[in-house]
């Protein structure tokens, strides 16, 4: 398992400073690169070096997050198929 901790920008939040659900998938982005690291060590964005497509994100809101608290993203693998794996 991953850890990685995010410091939520103002720009991630609304008029009563609750953490936007637009965020997440931002969020997401960066925490996926030292899984994605293990596929491709440098993450080198070539059409040769790539090998990773992400098809579908889903989230689970389990509670509100509000700006001026960190938040920390765990992301590990939880299935690998002949093609694909999940994160």
């Amino acid at each position: 398992m991953y850890k990685t901790i995010i410091t939520p920008r103002i720009g991630d939040t609304d008029a009563l400073r609750h953490i936007n659900n637009t965020a997440l998938p931002i969020w997401f982005e960066t925490a996926r690169n030292p899984l994605f690291r293990i596929f491709n060590p440098t993450l080198e964005l070539t059409y040769k070096k790539w090998n990773l497509v992400m098809l579908r994100c889903d989230f689970n809101y389990l509670k509100q997050m509000y700006f001026g608290y960190d938040v920390e993203i765990r992301t590990y693998v939880s299935k690998i198929g002949k093609t694909s794996v999940v994160i």
